[in-house]
């Protein structure tokens, strides 16, 4: 293996390990820039649930019909899923679909008091195959409010930026090949000059051999 292929392979690793580390970087701030817009947005949905429910003068979600009220507006709009746990740890609305319930998010629901304990918990589910971030957010005098919007948009993105991230890197590497095999070219001339000195100084005895460092 010649000293010019080594120093190419040499800098290619560097340059591709750097290429690499940016894109895993760039993709994985991206991706968390994108969740953190869908839990910004399950976080004004859910409160805007709650003006709602003040502004119909509704004390709690016993009621099937006042909890229909209330959320009908939303209806129309479906770009989120909507769902209520009762007291009871028992969902009594979802639209358009109902969302997976975990012990600690019933364990929750089942708290009545007027100033819940409970946090509000964001997580990561999949309902069929498809992902979801759900927020729950406990309601005075027990019961959960739950919303889960759809990731499938999140994913796509960080799809086709890894994707483009490849084809460019792929592209890098080949550009980073050539450019790596013409500067270890030149970084080897004086030392491929320095050895056929020293290789006719061996052979020679002539220690006045004149080396060409250029």
């Amino acid at each position: 293996m010649t000293l010019q292929f080594r120093l190419t392979i040499a800098l290619v690793a560097v340059i591709t390990t750097v290429v690499t580390v940016a894109g895993i970087f760039a993709v994985t701030s991206a991706e968390r820039e994108l969740v953190d817009g869908v839990d910004d947005f399950l976080v004004d949905r859910a409160k805007s649930i709650e003006d709602l429910q003040s502004n119909a003068e509704a004390k709690s979600f016993v009621q099937r019909d006042e909890r229909r009220s209330v959320l009908s507006e939303f209806l129309a709009e479906p770009d989120a899923i909507t769902q209520i746990v009762d007291p009871k740890g028992q969902i009594i609305f979802a639209f358009p679909i109902s969302l997976p319930l975990e012990d600690a998010e019933i364990k929750i629901a089942m708290q009545k008091d007027e100033n819940p304990s409970g946090v509000t918990r964001i997580r990561k589910s999949t309902v069929g195959d498809v992902d979801y971030r759900i927020l729950s957010k406990p309601l005075p005098r027990g019961g959960l409010l739950q919303i889960g919007r759809d990731l499938s948009e999140v994913n796509d993105a960080i799809s086709g930026m890894v994707r483009a991230f490849l084809l460019l890197g792929l592209i890098g590497i080949a550009i980073a090949i050539l450019s790596a095999w013409a500067l270890a070219s030149q970084l080897a001339k004086p030392i491929k000059r320095l050895s056929k000195t020293a290789e006719h100084v061996a052979r020679t005895q002539e220690l006045t051999a004149f080396i060409d460092s250029k």
